[in-house]
């Protein structure tokens, strides 16, 4: 059944139209238009090879066509390298010496009168064999996905494609109603067709597995070489004979295939018996996808079975445990991270380095880990994979079920990453220190962390996995197509940093204990409904703020960790979150109406949209004044919005006098209020309600009165309302609807290189739980990458 979709979550994706996707056996399997065209092309090409190759038969003799397609293994290769799958010289060595034997087996014991080609047949062969490499690198291609369809997917939409190919082919050229009427015609052939279909059935469902568990590459040569076995099989069955020659070229072939199998048998060996493996290895092994037996033998850990125990991703999905994108450097995919012996290496990382093992959740009384990261956030993330790096076993307690909550709901689902406009230098603040062991903070503690870790770098890493983005206004960068994509590349950068993620498991508290550096901090954390410990030589706290508490699961742990430690927690209030107004304020009556305006809080402004809701107010311009909101000593200070930010006082003071003198000279007996000039400029509610409400109490005139009606120092009064027009404030609409918390563990405390605490070695913050915050727009997300950078780079 073919459903329409537009997202891989199933349930939110069945009513919208954007992807299509197969449900098969109960599982849905989404395609993007991307792999829908790989999966047309893998069609077209194959229907191609075989018409190519049929039509070829007509124009050159049988032994040419067999020398061609004998070829077949190294135009396979080619369409895999295409599609960035790492192949060994041993593995082109034993190609070229398959298709040499195969080819001079073909030829032996044929005359030149045997051999006949016209160059329309030539034509036809070499097409064959390009579109073999095309089908090759589709195929590769669909192996490279995160959501990869199985081989049973495959076999079904291969054969559908074909069908729907080559049905209507078969009717135009009249070769289906020839075919069907031969059939009517010898009904008793029906029995062979039906043996002939289901063995050819049970041949593919080999093939797909091969391409799946291989590659494509791998099946030509088995599919080359298959043919030589054949051969055998018939000399031994029944006594046919061929010459020395040939059995020469046999040799030849099976050489080359006993060559590359001892090559994967020795490679297989090193990671059962933890060798470090070579940068090759490891990145062959990083594209050529899951391999057959770690889905049929149990997990092996430095060379040991480990049966019933979870591995280190199965707390995280089956989802999320996807082969790293063939576009990187250097990376594992998250099933061979779970099975092989010897810990994947990053070029950060000396390779062949062998890594030990630490996951919280082993049984034992208490584990150990260097470094233990709370939060699995955009900081937690970026901090872990970063110390993993340096090769420092790490390990990431989280409590929701699933990586990155916040992220993947943030940017309307797009995830607005980072920014880069010109303002990253003054899009932050912290709060003010009120306190005599406290100087005031000069809002430069984040600076030598954006210069250790600025916004390019986290573009080049977004870049690196392929994924698409775009910028919208004031710099801001958005995925093109979901925030998962950052989720997802977290967690993979995570994983080949061997970094254990460990969900679904809260932390409770955070003590100093007496003892070595290695087990100088005690972390309670309750896992399966048991509390369990662990010890570590650093400590990162990365649990973010209270914004978000209900669809995130967020905490003040952080706040209660810096509390223990009797470290200052400032200002802790919502941030970026929107405004209440008296419930008796005529805005109310503005629901829905939205307008550019300069929003000013104290010294700091904003030129964004605003927008009117039945509890107060709201937009891009109020949410950046939000976090200045509490800063001042009166926490009803009110808010000031200019609502003709692109004019001038004095501009506007000189198109009210221009619209007041027209107004004087109109000749219209029926007086008009000067809410309708203020239309001219405002949208037609917020002027009628503005002049109705606001300005003509300000004014002391009659809400009907024209703009003709005022004297000139009424409308100068009126000029400076619009540009200075006092709102009343009493509140915000809390934590559930702020997107960030504002103030956090003082930046006094922490030094502004690493984040560690001054008076607490080994204890880090990083991200939201720092008393640093930043504008709308992406902001945020680079304070937790830069955060995360610098203290991953030194615990």
């Amino acid at each position: 059944m073919i459903i329409i979709a537009s997202d891989s979550n199933l349930e939110e994706e069945l009513g919208k139209v954007g992807k299509s996707g197969v449900l098969t056996g109960g599982t849905f399997v989404d395609l993007t238009r991307k792999e829908l065209r790989q999966q047309a092309k893998l069609n077209g090409a194959q229907c191609g090879a075989k018409f190519a190759s049929n039509e070829a038969l007509k124009s050159v003799s049988y032994p040419i066509q067999a020398l061609a397609k004998s070829s077949k293994t190294l135009p396979a290769m080619l369409g895999c390298l295409w599609s960035g799958k790492a192949i060994t010289r041993l593995q082109w060595a034993a190609a070229f010496g398959i298709t040499l034997g195969t080819a001079g087996f073909s030829m032996g014991g044929k005359k030149g009168s045997d051999i006949e080609a016209k160059p329309l047949g030539v034509l036809l062969l070499i097409v064959s064999l390009l579109c073999d490499g095309t089908v090759s690198a589709a195929q590769q291609g669909m192996r490279n996905q995160k959501e990869k369809l199985s081989p049973y997917e495959q076999m079904f939409m291969t054969n559908v494609g074909a069908a729907m190919i080559l049905l209507p082919v078969a009717f135009v050229s009249g070769q289906l109603q020839a075919g069907i009427g031969f059939l009517m015609e010898n009904i008793t052939i029906l029995d062979e067709i039906a043996i002939f279909a289901l063995c050819s059935a049970f041949g593919q469902v080999f093939i797909f597995l091969t391409i799946a568990w291989f590659g494509p590459d791998t099946n030509a040569k088995i599919t080359t070489v298959r043919k030589m076995a054949t051969v055998l099989i018939s000399i031994v069955w029944f006594g046919h004979t061929i010459g020395t020659t040939q059995w020469a070229f046999v040799g030849v072939v099976f050489a080359s295939v006993f060559a590359e199998i001892s090559e994967k048998l020795s490679r297989a060996s090193n990671w059962k018996t933890d060798e470090p493996a070579s940068t090759d290895e490891l990145l062959q092994l990083s594209q050529s996808g899951p391999s057959p037996w770690h889905s049929m033998m149990p997990r092996l850990t430095n060379g040991k079975k480990e049966n019933g125990k979870k591995s280190r991703v199965s707390q995280i999905g089956e989802e999320q445990r996807r082969p790293v994108l063939p576009v990187l450097p250097v990376h594992m995919s998250s099933n061979f991270l779970a099975t092989s012996a010897c810990a994947p290496s990053l070029p950060a990382r000396p390779v062949g380095t062998p890594q030990k093992r630490h996951l919280a959740a082993r049984g034992h009384a208490a584990q150990r880990a260097p470094v233990v990261v709370l939060g699995g956030g955009a900081a937690g993330m970026m901090a872990a994979m970063t110390a993993g790096r340096r090769g420092r076993p790490v390990t990431l307690l989280e409590k929701n079920s699933e990586l990155g909550k916040k992220i993947r709901i943030s940017g309307g689902g797009r995830c607005n990453f980072t920014n880069i406009s010109e303002k990253l230098d003054r899009a932050y603040h912290s709060s003010p220190v009120i306190d005599e062991d406290f100087a005031q903070s000069d809002g430069s503690f984040f600076q030598k962390a954006f210069r250790r870790y600025p916004p390019e770098k986290f573009i080049a890493l977004v870049e690196s996995h392929g994924i698409k983005y775009h910028e919208k206004k004031l710099g801001q960068l958005f995925c093109n197509k979901s925030a998962r994509q950052i989720v997802d590349m977290l967690q993979q950068e995570c994983l080949a940093a061997s970094v254990e993620l460990c969900t679904e498991a809260e932390c409770l508290t955070v003590a100093a204990v007496d003892g070595p550096r290695a087990a100088r901090y005690r972390i309670e954390y309750l896992k399966d409904d048991k509390k369990k410990e662990i010890y570590a030589e650093a400590v990162l706290v990365a649990s973010g703020g209270l914004s978000y508490a209900r669809s995130c699961g967020a905490t003040d742990l952080a706040h209660r960790i810096a509390d223990s430690f009797n470290l200052k927690v400032t200002g802790v209030r919502p941030g970026l979150v929107p405004l209440l107004l008296p419930s008796d304020a005529w805005t109310r009556s503005l629901t829905g109406v939205s307008l550019e305006v300069a929003a000013c809080m104290g010294s700091t402004v904003f030129v964004e949209r605003i927008l009117f809701t039945h509890k107060g107010i709201s937009g891009p311009a109020v949410l950046q004044a939000s976090s200045y909101w509490e800063h001042h000593a009166d926490a009803h200070k009110p808010l000031v919005l200019d609502v003709l930010p692109y004019l001038k006082e004095e501009e506007v003071l000189e198109w009210l006098q221009r619209r007041a003198e027209s107004c004087r000279k109109r000749q219209s007996r029926r007086p008009m209020p000067a809410s309708e000039e203020l239309a001219r400029k405002l949208p037609r509610r917020f002027a009628d309600g503005f002049w109705k409400n606001e300005a003509s109490k300000h004014l002391g005139v009659r809400p009907r009165s024209g703009l003709e009606d005022l004297e000139s120092s009424a409308l100068q009064r009126l000029a400076s309302l619009l540009k200075r027009w006092e709102v009343k404030v009493i509140g915000t609409e809390g934590y559930p609807k702020a997107e960030v918390t504002c103030g956090g563990v003082s930046t006094e405390e922490l030094s502004d290189e690493t984040m560690e605490c001054k008076r607490q070695p080994g204890l880090f913050f990083i991200g939201e739980a720092v008393d640093v915050t930043g504008w709308l727009g992406g902001y945020n997300f680079q304070w937790a990458w830069a955060s995360g950078f610098a203290a991953g780079a030194v615990c």
